[in-house]
């Protein structure tokens, strides 16, 4: 479903598999036809074949029904002019990000004032007040 099961295992290389040659089984498990529990009971409703190992992000988009594309890939479909596009507004990004991080630093000058009002607003005597 989109999220990490288990861990990789890897013990030899990549296979490789002649183009038009290789066959690909699924709902089948490992063993020979007179061996119990051989097929998978129930329904496949969605195959994907990938050349390629996918990301977690790649992984997510898949099970989400959405294209799976790299940036990478994206990116060098692209224009040498969209790159620069890119380029730029991932550094008006960065830069944001960093404006940002500064606001979230400063205090304002009212917050004593706004923590009085809150603990006013609050006292269950003051409703009382007429």
């Amino acid at each position: 479903n989109g999220v990490p099961y288990g861990h990789a295992i890897k013990k030899t290389k990549t296979a490789v598999f002649d183009a038009n040659r290789a066959r690909l089984a699924i709902g089948i498990r490992h063993g020979n036809q007179t061996t119990v529990g051989r097929m998978l009971r129930g329904k496949v409703f969605d195959v994907r074949l990938h050349n390629r190992a996918l990301s977690k992000d790649e992984i997510a988009a898949s099970f989400a029904g959405q294209p799976v594309i790299s940036q990478s890939d994206a990116i060098a479909q692209l224009s040498d002019e969209q790159k620069n596009q890119v380029e730029q507004l991932k550094k008006s990004i960065e830069q944001t990000n960093a404006e940002l991080q500064g606001l979230k630093e400063t205090k304002s000058s009212l917050e004593p004032l706004a923590r009085v009002a809150h603990a006013i607003f609050n006292l269950k005597e003051f409703i009382y007040v007429r």
